[in-house]
């Protein structure tokens, strides 16, 4: 009987390099002109029978990119090419169906990598914001929320905050302008321990983050005025130390104690929504003016 002859330490090498360049030249053919391991074809060596230049013939059913051990040389090569390739291409999944994979399956691989994610971003914010809004409007800026209600607000809010669109909160050109108020868990900042009349009708943030300066605003139901100024020193790219300068109540105005102070982290921001979070562990949600 013929034995089937052993692929020497040349040989397997030589196949490595053959194997190598089909993973690289699949990505670049078109999904109709390519089968799995279709050139393993031309490797078979008809003098032997029964020899497939190495693979065995369970793995050309397999899909591409599969590789058998006796497919690559030592160290496992065509593994880590592999690898390799996957990590560094943005690629969805293998849905012939979706355009935005036909990377994918040209390439005859999967990731776990959603481009929707990037596609579909301002839908999933517009969504979520719109959640948050709704969870917010009965609330009367959450003054007198209870504990569930500031649950749920808290968890709207985080689900916006986890898509951020910039990074960099501090971005004048994002941040800078006036805004109002909507929401917040700072009893002080509402103003809970009035009287309904001498409660903030509006409240209303002015930023110049330019200038590193702010100004909070709001007018009482029976028309008072009142306001508060303050400086800013950043701390990193979405953190301001704050320091209150002066409060002013109708035309009475007079300078700010020095231990007032305290901390702001803007953790959303984009055209018409601001989500910042105190150094008490206060939620504020604002709205563009």
């Amino acid at each position: 009987k013929r034995k089937k002859k052993r692929m020497g330490p040349h040989h397997q090498a030589g196949m490595s390099l053959v194997l190598c360049l089909h993973v690289a030249s699949v990505a670049s053919t078109p999904s109709h002109a390519t089968t799995p391991l279709a050139s393993t074809a031309s490797l078979r060596n008809p003098q032997v029978p029964g020899h497939d230049g190495g693979v065995p013939r369970r793995a050309l059913a397999e899909p591409r990119f599969r590789f058998h051990h006796h497919a690559t040389s030592a160290g496992g090569l065509g593994r880590r090419m592999l690898r390799n390739f996957q990590k560094n291409s943005i690629i969805a999944s293998s849905n012939a169906n979706d355009r935005r994979n036909r990377f994918a399956v040209s390439a005859g691989v999967a990731s776990t990598w959603d481009l929707g994610f990037f596609l579909d971003g301002a839908k999933k914010r517009t969504t979520a914001k719109e959640e948050l809004l709704s969870v917010i409007k009965p609330l009367d800026r959450g003054d007198g929320a209870t504990e569930e209600q500031q649950a749920q607000v808290e968890l709207a809010a985080r689900k916006v905050e986890r898509l951020n669109p910039n990074p960099r909160t501090l971005d004048d050109s994002i941040l800078s302008g006036k805004w109002e108020l909507i929401y917040t868990t700072s009893a002080q900042i509402l103003c809970s321990n009035r009287p309904a009349l001498l409660k903030p009708r509006k409240l209303y943030q002015t930023l110049d983050i330019a200038a590193l300066k702010g100004k909070n605003e709001q007018v009482s139901y029976l028309g008072i005025p009142e306001s508060v100024t303050a400086e800013f020193t950043p701390k990193n790219k979405t953190t301001v130390a704050v320091q209150f300068k002066q409060f002013g109540i109708g035309p009475f105005k007079f300078k700010a104690p020095e231990f007032f102070k305290g901390e702001l982290r803007t953790t959303y921001v984009d055209e018409d929504m601001r989500i910042s979070r105190g150094d008490k562990d206060n939620l504020f949600v604002l709205l563009r003016v």
